[in-house]
């Protein structure tokens, strides 16, 4: 199957649409990356929203399958260049670690590139989908849905891409993050700072993102690129 970094995005709507079993479409751009469309409906207190509440919003959402068909798209057309450098410079047999996978598709660009992939996510939807796609490639891949189970000082490469600014802690993923990496491996990190419940950007989660998030970055990994960073020995 084609290299999935070289798709279209007619292609993509169409893997997608054989897998839901319906014809899926691109949704307009104000609805683009929305879980929610009244989010104080949903969340009790929207500055500090409990692990329950996340669960069953990234599980039982109704607006989940746009939400996939979104992600379909966006993780090829809307992240950072460096990103896509880290994974066309991955070898056969590194290990590499798609943390907040969604649908995935960094994962299996660099499945298709020969390397041991492993997915993490909190959503079991989101999992399966994303299972399915490797499925239909024929692509081996390790899926985890608990941060106990992912193996320690394991990875080459973590890619973490526009995913911290949806957890419930941040600075503790961080250090999972730190935990897991060989030394001298490398994270893709983008954190997208802006507050938007809509599209499950959390006030809590960017707070201490910015309060200390940042600092431990800069302190334990030497940036090599805008996004990419080097785990310090």
């Amino acid at each position: 199957m084609k290299f999935i970094l070289d798709m279209t995005d007619e292609e993509i709507l169409k893997e997608i649409s054989d897998i839901l079993k319906y014809k899926a479409i691109f949704p307009p751009k104000n609805m683009r990356g929305v879980l929610l469309e009244n989010p104080h409906s949903f969340f009790k207190d929207g500055n500090n929203i409990n692990k329950k509440e996340l669960f069953e919003l990234y599980n039982y959402n109704e607006n989940l399958e746009k939400y996939i068909v979104t992600l379909s798209i966006t993780s090829l057309r809307s992240r950072k260049p460096d990103l896509f450098s880290l994974i066309r410079s991955q070898k056969k047999g590194n290990k590499v670690l798609d943390l907040g996978c969604g649908v995935s598709t960094h994962g299996i660009a660099c499945a298709q590139l020969g390397c041991d992939v492993h997915i993490l996510d909190i959503s079991i939807k989101l999992l399966a989908f994303a299972l399915i796609r490797y499925q239909k490639r024929d692509l081996r891949v390790i899926s985890h849905n608990d941060y106990q189970l992912v193996p320690r000082r394991y990875f080459d490469a973590i890619i973490c891409s526009d995913v911290i600014e949806h957890v419930h802690d941040p600075i503790n993923v961080l250090k999972y993050i730190i935990v897991w990496l060989k030394p001298r491996g490398i994270v893709h990190l983008h954190v997208a700072t802006s507050q938007n419940l809509r599209k499950g950007h959390l006030p809590q989660a960017v707070n201490a993102w910015k309060r200390q998030g940042v600092h431990i970055l800069k302190r334990r990994f030497k940036q090599i690129s805008p996004h990419n960073y080097q785990l310090r020995a």
